[in-house]
């Protein structure tokens, strides 16, 4: 992301609303989840930014579960940053910031190209998501 036109956008623009779109075959957490040494150091700096909590299935890894675990890890991971930096502003009602992840190849098996909600403003239990006045006719 350009840290900066985040930035300029919440507090010059006042934008209320922050989305951070994941997606399965993301290459930056394709490259985090492999060896990534001889990339450039741009990518690799952006990268070592990445903190991904892959989940082990029962029985094993399941390939597909354990880039789901890593996206939704990363879009957590974001949010979390963005509340952070933003605190005052979500904390008065001025932000929402949002986390989703794009399934364009149906690996939530929520059908081609659905949008799942995982965390807005740091909560990640959907329930209570749904419970958010921002959502609460679009999610039900």
């Amino acid at each position: 992301t350009n840290h900066g036109s985040i930035e300029y956008d919440v507090n010059h623009l006042h934008t209320p609303l922050l989305i951070f779109m994941g997606h399965k075959r993301c290459g930056a957490i394709k490259a985090a989840m492999s060896y990534y040494s001889k990339e450039s150091l741009h990518i690799k700096k952006e990268v070592d930014t990445l903190a991904l909590s892959i989940k082990k299935s029962v029985g094993g890894y399941n390939e597909n579960e354990k880039w789901i675990n890593a996206v939704i890890s990363n879009v957590h991971q974001q949010v979390c940053s963005a509340k952070a930096e933003f605190e005052h502003q979500v904390k008065s009602g001025e932000l929402t910031i949002v986390g989703m992840v794009y399934d364009f190849a149906n690996d939530l098996k929520e059908g081609h190209g659905s949008i799942r909600v995982v965390n807005v403003n740091g909560e990640t239990d959907i329930e209570k998501i749904k419970q958010m006045p921002i959502f609460r006719s679009a999610l039900s």
